[in-house]
């Protein structure tokens, strides 16, 4: 999946971005990193998946239609539910990486998805049924200040290693004040398969998923800017609260 109209960076520029602002992080980089997870979208769903524990070797059986895209998501509540960018949803998702203690795969269900025609509503909610890794949300934003994402770095055909990379707030919309849904920009290199990754500051508190990029001539030279989603954390925790609430209700019934 693409991060939505971005020139692709390099492994050295990525590399690069983290070491110049390496000093800059507080947080956990282990716990950052197995918060995210890697996202497959279907329009199609497969005739069979599975994952090798051990190894995270992937087994993909197709049926007659071979259309996916790759991307990235994190979790924001320990029970299952994630956060990604909802142009990275398809019809049927699966969900890999570290839940309760091993790497696995599991499918997961939409349980929001915005229309994504902005920056600031290019976002879904998914959730699967495993204990999974979350990253607190934080409380605030600022420009200049410097921030981290995970990336992926591709090899073969489908999945790859995660890697971290850093810069700073280059501006945010509308202003950074009050509690509503926000574009941050940022000189965080990206590329394909990064959409639905986490952008979150030096103490590894989210600040928002990554939606899209573009190059900025500067001279002779080139700058990358990446635009993130920074949605309101009260929207999210009552899409969360109302999901529990149909699915207890929808047990009852049954």
């Amino acid at each position: 999946m693409l991060l939505a109209g971005c020139v692709a960076s390099t492994d050295q520029e990525r590399h690069a971005a983290f070491e110049a602002t390496r000093q800059s992080f507080t947080g956990d980089r282990h716990r950052t990193g197995i918060a995210t997870y890697h996202l497959l979208s279907f329009d199609t769903d497969l005739e069979s998946i599975a994952v090798e524990p051990k190894t995270g070797k992937l087994t993909l059986r197709f049926g007659a239609d071979r259309h996916y895209s790759e991307a990235l998501c994190v979790g924001i509540e320990g029970t299952g539910y994630i956060l990604t960018a909802a142009h990275a949803v398809g019809n049927f998702c699966y969900v890999l990486g570290e839940m309760e203690g091993i790497y696995q795969v599991k499918r997961a269900r939409i349980v929001k998805k915005q229309v994504a025609d902005s920056p600031e509503r290019d976002l879904a909610v998914l959730k699967v049924e495993a204990a999974i890794h979350w990253l607190p949300y934080a409380a605030e934003v600022s420009r200049d200040q410097p921030v981290f994402a995970v990336v992926l770095v591709r090899f073969g055909e489908i999945g790859g290693r995660m890697e971290d990379t850093g810069g700073r707030v280059i501006d945010i919309q509308p202003e950074p004040v009050g509690d509503g849904p926000k574009v941050i920009y940022s000189s965080v290199p990206g590329r394909n398969g990064d959409s639905g990754g986490p952008l979150f500051n030096a103490a590894g508190e989210l600040l928002g998923i990554m939606v899209g990029g573009q190059v900025v001539w500067e001279g002779l030279g080139v700058k990358h800017q990446s635009s993130t989603c920074r949605p309101e954390w009260q929207a999210l925790s009552q899409i969360i609260e109302d999901d529990r609430r149909a699915q207890a209700s929808g047990s009852m019934h049954r």
